[in-house]
């Protein structure tokens, strides 16, 4: 009897340690690689597994790591109905609806050009030489801060086009249905060279090349964490404080750069 009592003991007690680790969702683009995508229905990228590490070690957390449309993203984060989604911009005026944690890894916006627009004009000055024409951008993607460029945008003298993602902009670069497209550089060439590989692109067609343009910006990666619904989330200082730790220390060690550089690798 003793035995037996000993034992529900125990187990009453492991029971309450896996309850008492707090369940928490963090949302992650399903379309931006290499930091994040979704590939064979499982979220990969440099952001992911620089988090998945992290989280590792915030034993006191279970996380769940989600892919999600960044569109959608942004909304359920905007509402509240998100707790935590990556990889935001520093963006506290147009988002005065998310927190964040401290930057993860520092990303390169560029400008990419369809090579027979390129052939007609000089596109060196940004933005003025790229007036009356076509740009791409995901949607929901607050690519950078250029007051400039959105007067030219907002009176109509730039037009910018949304897609879901790198994929389907890049496809409208290289078919020329739009002129220009901004993203990070990393990113845009990983995606070039993949479609390369399926052949949705090919190699030296002079007319259609995508051709590297001006850089733009340098951005770092966060974590954003929502505002909205404090009490839904009583946890949330804890876990950017946590999380915030973790990630001082992965970069101090070098832990961060090894995990983007073997990405930049493959």
């Amino acid at each position: 009897m003793k035995i037996f009592l000993f034992v529900i003991l125990i187990c009453l007690v492991s029971s309450s340690w896996v309850l008492g680790k707090t369940q928490v969702i963090v949302y992650g683009d399903d379309g931006y690689p290499p930091y994040c995508y979704i590939e064979k229905g499982e979220l990969k990228g440099i952001y992911t597994k620089i988090l998945q590490r992290a989280f590792l070690r915030m034993d006191t957390y279970d996380i769940t790591m989600k892919g999600i449309p960044w569109k959608r993203g942004i909304l359920m984060l905007k509402k509240g109905a998100a707790f935590a989604l990556y990889p935001p911009y520093f963006r506290p005026v147009k988002r005065p609806y998310m927190d964040y944690s401290k930057p993860i890894l520092e990303e390169k916006l560029v400008v990419f050009i369809n090579g027979a627009v390129a052939k007609k004009r000089k596109l060196e000055n940004w933005p003025h030489d790229f007036i009356g024409l076509k740009i791409g951008n995901n949607a929901g993607f607050e690519s950078f801060q250029d007051t400039s460029f959105f007067k030219l945008v907002t009176s109509g003298q730039i037009i910018v086009q949304e897609a879901n993602d790198n994929r389907m902009n890049l496809l409208k670069l290289y078919n020329g249905r739009i002129d220009a497209y901004i993203n990070d550089r990393l990113s845009i060439l990983w995606q070039v060279r993949n479609l390369k590989k399926t052949g949705e692109i090919q190699e030296g067609d002079g007319h259609l090349k995508i051709l590297e343009g001006p850089t733009l910006s340098t951005e770092y990666g966060y974590l954003g964490f929502s505002k909205r619904d404090p009490h839904r989330y009583p946890f949330k200082i804890d876990f950017k404080n946590r999380l915030n730790q973790e990630i001082e220390r992965m970069k101090q060690n070098g832990e961060i750069e090894k995990i983007a550089l073997k990405f930049r690798e493959e």
